[in-house]
Order: structure tokens, then C-alpha cells, then sequence
């Protein structure tokens, strides 16, 4: 549980103003969450690949429960979750690589996941972008690497390594540095290329890591599949350029997405992200109109920012009210939702 506080720690990244009035004391609606696209939900197998649009059953069960789960993807990839974060791993013919050390000692319970896959150590690790949350436990990697006298590669864009130094992070930076709006490296025989956003929202170097031959994407914190977006779309600093972020990753040839949190993806989730931000932005449009400035800028509030803010409230609650029909039995909506109308608002100004 002490790791679970600290992940929503740091995944909350909205400030003390984005805090809305609670709105109901069950956040799980009495028939329990639905899917939010139709898929076939199985039990996890380290020996069947999974099908593109399944995914594994009570997810949000096995990580309260503290269980790791592991799924294999194709051949030679792997998806691991543990205390609701995930990342993929290869395994290559002499070695593996790891697509993210996910901190918190959550790379403990991934290790464990690789050797019972296989006997061969890690001898590459990406770092998608430069947020701890997701990067933090490379330590037990560069430990275990020493004791197999590997040399380990610790890959990620320039971009990266310039955040990690805005930062102050004490992290060892990467012994290989890629082009952030494009590029590639290998794994052994594996294609790894890296495609970062002319505005990423997420953070600055937010970017989809490909491994072409497996057709897998990685990008954490964009979208997690089969909920709706965690609290203000998964930590991001900005509403600005999300949308066309994740019309870009559409645009991409991938079959599975490792999405950081959530479930295993596929290009339909991506979809129902776009038709929500739609739907969203309509919802809040409309709720504005609806909350006109001059019911709100009156005497009675007794301070323009107290009008502003119940003018925000009513826009909120309006929007709410109007989505709740259709995304109200979805994960995260009761709790998540006000923090992404807020950052909408925001973003429009």
C-alpha cells in the first residue's frame, strides 16, 4: 500500500486547485465497471500469445491482491504488471531488454517475471521519457548486469537525457542517446525505433517506442487501456497537443500497446480515446454555454475569484452530468473526469 500512496503521488501532478468536490462516495458503479471496447477477457498465460484485442481478466483485482501478471505477447515478447504499472520486455538470442525499470521496487517483481521466462540476463533497458515513476529502479538492473559482467546499454532520446538533467535526477543518464522526432537502434536482431511528438503533452520528451518486428508500441501515460484517463490524462503538463498525440500513435503500424498502466491495448482503445476527447470537449462547450460569465461575476460571491470559481464548478458539474449517461460505468470516470475538464479549460484559455 506504501507504494501505491507513492505512485499517486507522483502521477498527481495537478495541483491543489484541481481538486473538485466529491461527488459520490462509491466510485465503481453497482454493476461494476464495463469494458470500454468489446474485447475477450482471458486468464494470463506465459505459454499462449495473446490474441490482438484480448486482454486479461480482473486486472484491477490481481493488483489490489499484490500479484504480478504476465503475459506473452508474440514469440519472444512479454507483458508484465505489478502495483498497476506494466512495460514489455524481449528476449533475445545472448540477452534481454526491458522497456522501462518501473520504479517504486516494482523492477523486483519484473525480474522475477524474466527469470521465470529465462535464464539469460538483461543487457539493454529503455527509458521511454524522464519521469521517475517509470525509470526509478535502472539500479537493480545496473546490480544484476555487474553480477553477470554485463556491460548494460541504457537507451533513450536526447530529449531525455537533457529533462533528467533539467531535473537534478539522480539517475545514471543513458549510455546511448537517439534523435527525439525520429530514429532507430537494434537488439540484436530487433528494430527499435523511437518517434517523439512536435508537441508532446505528456512531458517533453514524450515518444512511442516501436519494436517493428514484434509490432509492439511503448508509451507510457497517454492513454491506459480500458479506463478512462488517469486523474488529468495521466500526469500530463498540458491538454495542448494531446489529442493530435494520440491521433499520431494511430497513425503508426503496431498491433499491441504497453501503455504503463491499464490493460494490454490495440488500436481500438486508441480509437475510444479520440471519440472521448470528442465527446468531452463537445460536453464542456456546451456546459460553458450554459454557465454564462454574468451569472457568476456578482456581488454576492463577494471576490472575482470566488465567481470564477463557482462559474468552473458549474461548468464541471454540468459536463459531468451530461457524460455520465455514457462513460458514467467506466473506470475512473467519477474520480478522473473533473481534473481533465479542468485541463481542458485551461488549455482553451
Amino acid at each position: 500500500m506504501k507504494k501505491m500512496i507513492g505512485t499517486l503521488l507522483v502521477l498527481c501532478t495537478i495541483g491543489a486547485n484541481a481538486q473538485s468536490t466529491q461527488r459520490t462516495a462509491s466510485y465503481m458503479p453497482e454493476g461494476g465497471y464495463a469494458s470500454t471496447i468489446k474485447s475477450e477477457f482471458i486468464k494470463p498465460s506465459l505459454q499462449k500469445q495473446l490474441q490482438v484485442g484480448q486482454k486479461i481478466e480482473h486486472l484491477t483485482k490481481r493488483n489490489f491482491a499484490g500479484e504480478t501478471t504476465v503475459q506473452r505477447l508474440t514469440e519472444r515478447s512479454y507483458w508484465v504488471q505489478t502495483g498497476f504499472y506494466n512495460t514489455v520486455f524481449y528476449v533475445g538470442h545472448q540477452g534481454v531488454l526491458v522497456m522501462d525499470p518501473i520504479g517504486y521496487g516494482s523492477s523486483v517483481s519484473v525480474l522475477k517475471a524474466i527469470q521465470s521466462i529465462t535464464d539469460k540476463p538483461v543487457t539493454a533497458v529503455i527509458y521511454s521519457h524522464h519521469h521517475e515513476d517509470h525509470i526509478g529502479d535502472i539500479g537493480l538492473y545496473i546490480k544484476q548486469a555487474k553480477k553477470a559482467s554485463v556491460n548494460l546499454r541504457i537507451i533513450a532520446t536526447y530529449a531525455t537525457a537533457a529533462a533528467m538533467r533539467a531535473g537534478g535526477s539522480e539517475l545514471p543518464q543513458p549510455t546511448e542517446k537517439l534523435n527525439f522526432l525520429s530514429d532507430s537502434t537494434t537488439f540484436e536482431n530487433l528494430t527499435i525505433k523511437v518517434e517523439g511528438f512536435a508537441t508532446a503533452a505528456h512531458s517533453s520528451d514524450a515518444a512511442v517506442w516501436l519494436l517493428e518486428q514484434e509490432k509492439i508500441a511503448h508509451i507510457p501515460d497517454l492513454l491506459n487501456p480500458n479506463q478512462l484517463p488517469y486523474l488529468g490524462f495521466g500526469g500530463s503538463e498540458t491538454y495542448v497537443g494531446y489529442k493530435e498525440n494520440l491521433q499520431a500513435l494511430d497513425k503508426m503500424q503496431w498491433k499491441y500497446l504497453s501503455a504503463g498502466h491499464g490493460n494490454i491495448g490495440s488500436h481500438g482503445d486508441v480509437k475510444f480515446m479520440l471519440n472521448y476527447l470528442d465527446d468531452l470537449e463537445s460536453a464542456i462547450q456546451a456546459a460553458s454555454k450554459a454557465s454564462p460569465f454574468e451569472d457568476f461575476f456578482i456581488a454576492k460571491f463577494n471576490n472575482h475569484q470566488a465567481s470564477a470559481h463557482e462559474m468552473q464548478e458549474s461548468i464541471i458539474n454540468k459536463t459531468m452530468d451530461s457524460l455520465r449517461g455514457k462513460y458514467g460505468e467506466f473506470y475512473g470516470f467519477e474520480a478522473s473526469v473533473p481534473y481533465q475538464i479542468r485541463m481542458v479549460l485551461d488549455s482553451w484559455g
